[in-house]
């Protein structure tokens, strides 16, 4: 079936294999990124470095884009036109049409994140609206310098048989050279702190929708004023406000934001002296529960400046997309006819030999472990 007689829907499910499409955005994009240009004995194409060890990246590209030359003829090229040598070519699933080099590393790369590798993210991420295809174009006499295009479109459909591997079908538009390139997903998923008193982070994630409301869960419809707690209504983080709360009737937090930002019922709760007020009309249990309930203001987890969807916009940085699929070819007509769709084709990285492929090697590879999206987003207060 041609990408034109796909019916389109609101938003496509990975996991679901939803046939779906949402009006296109803007891409945006700031450096550095992930995405490398691959050099070879002949035409150049692209690749996404996923890991990184103590002397290595892990890059990954389409095998063709590599299969014609020997190692020796392989180079990895940055955007300031620095090259790096690649040390060895290895083709995981033979059938596959997917390439993972070695790359000396004597140069800082961001590394791209696996979501389907992170339990909990994949858990919550419930569709892909917009996915955006990266890559190095080819020199060609008019643009003969170096150019990385990007462009997106929507994911029109998860393949169940696709040549060489090739199962995920998206509307981009693409350029010869960009084979092997990144096809990353944006996420508003929100990372939390668990306990923010703790001295190692741990984090979890919110849909935006959670997070809206996650400074009024136990307000709406229940009094603080009643002191009373149940820890079951609440985030890890606003039951970690509250044990240390009462645990130290001494204790004065200091919150982020101005009073009225952090106003609840009138009542400002920007500092110690406003606390300090608050303490001498209330009893413990409900001023503790009271700040709880804002806790998200404590010491807890601010978008960084890069991405700052908390405010409204997307992430502008491809190091804080994710990666699902390798591009690989723009689709035909038909077998017989050169003509193009104006849809592409790439290799899902998440599918289930892929995935148990790359996962069973994570330290092996040097790819980011799970909460690597919440790390690299997050800016604790």
């Amino acid at each position: 079936m041609l990408a034109s007689q796909l019916e389109p829907g609101l938003a496509f499910n990975l996991r679901d294999n939803e046939n779906n499409l949402l009006p296109e955005q803007p891409a945006k994009r700031v450096q550095p990124t992930p995405v490398v240009q691959i050099l070879n004995a002949g035409t150049s194409g692209s690749g996404v470095v996923i890991g990184k060890t103590f002397s290595a990246y892990t890059v990954a590209t389409a095998y063709h884009v590599v299969s014609q030359s020997s190692l020796s003829e392989v180079f990895v090229r940055l955007e300031d036109g620095s090259q790096l040598k690649v040390t060895s070519i290895l083709r995981p699933i033979p059938e596959i049409d997917l390439a993972l080099l070695v790359v000396e590393k004597t140069k800082e790369i961001p590394v791209a994140i696996l979501p389907f590798l992170d339990e909990e993210l994949w858990r919550k991420v419930e569709n892909w609206p917009t996915v955006y295809v990266i890559g190095y174009s080819a020199n060609t006499p008019d643009a003969p310098e170096l150019i990385l295009r990007s462009d997106h479109g929507a994911i029109e459909s998860l393949l169940s048989k696709g040549e060489d591997g090739y199962n995920l079908l998206y509307k981009a538009r693409t350029v010869v050279g960009m084979s092997g390139g990144g096809i990353f997903g944006e996420t508003q998923l929100r990372p939390f702190i668990k306990n923010p008193f703790a001295p190692k982070k741990e984090y979890f994630y919110n849909t935006l929708d959670e997070s809206l409301f996650i400074g009024t869960i136990g307000t709406a419809g229940d009094d603080w004023r009643d002191g009373k707690w149940d820890s079951a209504k609440h985030h890890p983080f606003q039951n970690a406000f509250y044990a240390k709360c009462m645990a130290s009737p001494e204790w004065k937090p200091e919150f982020s934001g101005t009073s009225e930002e952090n106003g609840l019922f009138g009542v400002g709760f920007a500092g110690s002296e406003n606390w300090k007020q608050l303490s001498q009309g209330f009893q413990r249990s409900s001023l503790c529960k009271l700040g709880a309930n804002l806790s998200y203001k404590y010491k807890n987890c601010k978008l960084d400046g890069s991405t700052a969807w908390a405010s409204g916009d997307k992430p502008k940085d491809p190091d804080t997309f994710l990666l699902l699929a390798l591009h690989g070819r723009a689709e035909r007509s038909d077998r017989q006819s050169k003509s193009r769709t104006g849809f592409a084709l790439g290799v899902y990285l998440g599918s289930s030999r892929i995935k148990t492929y790359l996962g069973s090697r994570r330290k092996e590879l040097g790819l980011m472990p799970p909460y690597a999206y919440a790390t690299k987003v997050c800016k604790v207060s």
